[in-house]
């Protein structure tokens, strides 16, 4: 059974998508891209499953995959800085 919970996308591959659990990256769950039709790669999602383990909701972060991506970029920028 699959956890409901902040998700995040690793990878799509072909027609499915893998998803990493936020709390604990070691917990992977492959869903079928057509129940995330809109998501990329390094989304962050909140999902909520049923008790069969389909997904009941979902929910693109946009606020949170905003703020990783400008971690992201500052800490690339700190890193290219440093080595000039």
């Amino acid at each position: 059974m699959n956890k409901s919970g902040k998700y995040t996308v690793d990878r799509i591959e072909k027609t499915k998508v893998v998803l990493l659990l936020r709390d604990d990256e070691k917990i992977q769950v492959l869903v079928n891209k057509a129940f995330l039709p809109d998501v990329q790669e390094s989304d962050i999602v909140h999902i909520l499953f049923t008790e069969s383990g389909d997904i009941s909701r979902y929910e693109r972060l946009v606020d949170e995959i905003e703020n990783e991506k400008a971690k992201a970029k500052q800490l690339l920028e700190k890193l290219v800085n440093r080595n000039i």
